[in-house]
């Protein structure tokens, strides 16, 4: 996805690539918790699958959804409310503050739906399913390198 982002965005100039690349180290910190909270899910997931205990896998998906679905509410109201301060102390360049807060009350969003699709992906995965999270992907991919370049005529 960063990959497609740059590609689109490297024509716009110096000041967007570099803004797109500050915003993007932000979202990707969030999102690599969310992984790993996922990560951790699954592994709960799976031994309820492994032991055959209905009632353990939904508490166990459950349980996921709640976690890294708070936890992603949290980063979402602290980057709706802390955004100028901690852009403020990545950069002093005003031109940037800008394009970083524009970039980041964009895919702030992002963060909210990923906290659900990431333990949905660790279900499918701790279920043995992992065509469908594959296929997802195959799917999104275009989706992003679409909704990206879209972005950029903005």
């Amino acid at each position: 996805m960063l990959m497609i982002d740059t590609l689109l965005v490297s024509p716009l100039g110096e000041i967007s690539l570099a803004a797109m690349g500050i915003a993007t180290t932000i979202i990707a910190f969030i999102l690599g918790i969310q992984i790993a909270l996922a990560n951790g899910t699954q592994l709960v997931l799976s031994r309820a699958v492994g032991s055959g205990h209905q009632e353990n896998l939904n508490k166990a998906f459950v349980s996921g959804v709640i976690i890294n679905g708070l936890t992603s509410l949290l980063f979402w109201l602290l980057l709706s409310v802390f955004d100028q301060v901690l852009i403020e102390s990545l950069t002093d360049n005003l031109s940037l503050h800008i394009e970083i807060a524009s970039y980041l009350n964009i895919t702030k969003y992002v963060i909210l739906f990923t906290a659900i699709t990431q333990v949905i992906i660790a279900l499918f995965n701790g279920l043995g399913k992992s065509r469908i999270p594959f296929k997802g992907y195959l799917i999104e991919l275009p989706i992003n390198a679409l909704a990206s370049y879209l972005y950029t005529d903005v």
